[in-house]
C-alpha cells in the first residue's frame, strides 16, 4: 500500500468514527425531524405536511411539502417559540389530530373539504394553531431557495453599473 492510500483510508475511517455516534442519535424511530422540545408522532408529522401542502398545494410549482416546508415549521416551532407557545402548538396540534371534516380525517377529506374546514374553523385554540402553521408555511415558502432563485429571483437594488 502506497502513502497516499494510506493517509487517505486512515482519514476516511477517522471521520467515519467520529461522524458515526452524531449520524445515529440524529435518527429516531419516532421522528423524521430533529427536535429538541416539540414531539410530534408521524401522524402528526403527516397531518403537518398535509396541512402545509393544503395551503400551498402543488401546481406548476412546487408545493410546500416539496421544499421541505413541514420540517422547517416544526424547527422554528421548537427552536424559537416560548415554552407557553409550544404548549399552545403541542395543544392545537393535538386537537387538529383529532378533529374530522363532516366525519372524516383530515387526512382522507377532499381538498376542498379541508380548505372549507380550515375557513370554517371557530375554536380559539385550533384557531391559534393554524394562524401559526400557515404564517411559518407562508415564511418558509417564501424564504425557500426555490422562490428566491426561480420564481423571484433576487436583484440588487441599484443594480449593475453601465458606464458610457
Amino acid at each position: 500500500m502506497d502513502r497516499r492510500s494510506l493517509i487517505k483510508s486512515t482519514f476516511i475511517l477517522g471521520t467515519g468514527t467520529w461522524l458515526l455516534p452524531s449520524l445515529l442519535s440524529g435518527c429516531s424511530a419516532d421522528s423524521q425531524f430533529a427536535l429538541k422540545r416539540l414531539k410530534l408522532t408521524r401522524k402528526e408529522e403527516r397531518l403537518l405536511g398535509l396541512l402545509s401542502e393544503t395551503i400551498i398545494p402543488k401546481t406548476d410549482t412546487p408545493g410546500a411539502c416539496d421544499l421541505g416546508v413541514p420540517v422547517f415549521i416544526a424547527k422554528m416551532i421548537d427552536d424559537c417559540s416560548s415554552a407557553e407557545e409550544l404548549a399552545m402548538f403541542s395543544k392545537g396540534m393535538e386537537l387538529f389530530a383529532k378533529s374530522t371534516v363532516n366525519g372524516i380525517s383530515f387526512e382522507r377529506a377532499s381538498t376542498d373539504e379541508r380548505i372549507r374546514f380550515l375557513e370554517d374553523t371557530h375554536e380559539e385554540t385550533l384557531q391559534l394553531f393554524l394562524v401559526a402553521v400557515r404564517t411559518r408555511t407562508i415564511e418558509a415558502y417564501t424564504y425557500s431557495k426555490y422562490v428566491t432563485t426561480k420564481l423571484v429571483p433576487y436583484k440588487l437594488v441599484p443594480g449593475p453599473f453601465r458606464g458610457k
